[in-house]
């Protein structure tokens, strides 16, 4: 090509920018626990206990993205050529397995609280504690989610959903001990009860969607039709099939077929191969890799795929027709 492409690729700068997210994030989350932990615990308030276990378990969710990234630095390998961009999606999983067990704890805590004469103390200190709880959850949770869909990583994303679901439980902990300086002690333990709601809401139906159809390589069907629409523009290029694309972490893996002259040469076709992925590379955010199938335009005699299509069975292609057989 006439131009280079030196200097760290899109795909290094924004595991940077995620490694930089989740570092800042954890250590402000991991001050506002402990400080937490300590007045919970001075305290004996039940939504401020119950908040707390979810602000440690929001806190230790990072941990799993934090090593996620780092692998996903390392060079791919002959054992793993596809690199390591997969520890992502499992940490994704991770996080949702995480927010289940805080649902649990948080709702057990509440209801031996509910059904106990414990009271809360401190009532000024715990709310001062939940109020800092808001405002530091909700600055992650912006921080997170801007970057996360910045970098197109629904595991950020989903950690971010995660600490705006916990700042809101802070939020329902001053409620709650509002009301109980108001003569309802009860007030208390119903607040971590609502905190419980907020968190299987929050795994149900906003973090669950997201990693799990990463997991199971949903695609945007407009990454498909931008993909196309490029190739197509590239001279020589007759048409194109079998467009695919799937999620690796914040990566984009690709593949295609285009149809090409059937007298051109096999370097004729490679040097158009080329220009199709170096287009795509260019258009296409997030792309890191691109495979492209090179085949001749149907001339009327023989389709290109009748040797191989019948292993192939009913599968669809990405235009909604099946493949030749």
């Amino acid at each position: 090509m006439a131009h280079s492409h030196h200097g760290p690729t899109p795909e290094l700068l924004d595991t940077q920018l995620g490694l930089r997210v989740i570092k800042v994030t954890f250590f402000a989350l991991l001050a506002t626990s402990v400080v937490e932990a300590v007045i919970a615990f001075l305290s004996h308030s039940a939504g401020l206990l119950a908040d707390t276990v979810h602000s440690l378990s929001n806190t230790f969710t990072t941990l799993p993205l934090w090593i996620a990234f780092a692998l996903s630095r390392r060079r791919a390998t002959q054992q793993y050529p596809y690199g390591f961009y997969r520890a992502e999606d499992l940490a994704g999983m991770l996080i949702l397995m995480f927010i289940a067990a805080s649902a649990v704890l948080v709702g057990y805590q509440s209801i031996d609280k509910l059904l106990s004469d414990d009271e809360p103390r401190f009532l000024a200190l715990a709310m001062a504690a939940g109020a800092v709880g808001f405002l530091v959850n909700e600055a992650v949770a912006q921080y997170r989610i801007k970057v996360g869909k910045r970098i197109e990583s629904a595991a950020i994303v989903a950690d971010g959903q995660h600490a705006r679901v916990d700042g809101l439980g802070s939020l329902a902990v001053v409620i709650g001990l509002a009301v109980v300086a108001l003569g309802y002690p009860k007030a208390d333990p119903i607040a971590g009860l609502v905190i419980t709601v907020l968190i299987l809401y929050l795994l149900v139906r906003e973090a669950a969607p997201g990693i799990l159809s990463r997991v199971l390589d949903r695609i945007d069907p407009h990454i498909l039709n931008q993909i196309r629409e490029v190739a197509q523009g590239v001279p020589r290029v007759e048409r194109v099939s079998d467009v695919r694309a799937r999620w690796m972490g914040h990566s984009l893996l690709a593949e295609l077929s285009v149809g090409v002259e059937a007298g051109l040469s096999v370097a004729e076709g490679h040097a158009v191969a080329e220009e199709v992925e170096h287009q795509l590379l260019h258009h296409i955010s997030k792309l890191q890799r691109c495979q492209v199938h090179v085949e001749p335009s149907e001339d009327g005699s023989r389709a290109p795929h009748d040797l191989t299509g019948h292993h192939f069975g009913n599968e669809p292609d990405t235009e909604g027709e099946d493949r030749p057989h």
